[in-house]
């Protein structure tokens, strides 16, 4: 069954636009298997760690800024940049910590002899 609904478009005309009952149907694809396919032979180009593994296997905001439109290889690229950001502001961190700490409660104090020969030599002599 169909309805029809009316859109006033100014004072003067209206235009009649039929409203399907039945469900909406679902929007065509973003990207076609072709392209998508093309896309991800050059990621794999570029990045040969990633050749054998699938589009799943790809981290979840590469996967979602690909369904939204944008290139696979400049979403890639995209959040190697952001995990680096990431990764160097965490290595910063972790020294300034250590810059501002007091130190370890351990004695670093080493004689130059390793434990194993430690050990080896209070046997000889006899030590426990």
């Amino acid at each position: 069954m169909k309805k029809k609904t009316t859109e006033a478009l100014s004072d003067e005309a209206t235009v009649e636009t039929p409203v399907s009952a039945a469900s909406p149907e679902p929007p065509p694809p973003a990207v076609s298997e072709k392209v998508a396919t093309s896309e991800y032979e050059q990621l794999t180009e570029e990045f040969p760690e990633l050749k054998g593994k699938s589009f799943d296997d790809l981290p979840q905001e590469v996967r979602q800024a690909a369904e939204q439109g944008e290139k696979l290889l400049t979403a890639y690229l995209y959040y190697r940049h952001e995990e680096a950001k990431r990764i160097s502001e965490a290595t910063k961190t972790a020294a300034l910590a250590d810059e501002k700490s007091a130190g370890s409660m351990k004695s670093h104090f080493t004689d130059g002899i390793s434990e194993a020969n430690r050990r080896y030599l209070n046997a000889l002599w006899g030590r426990s």
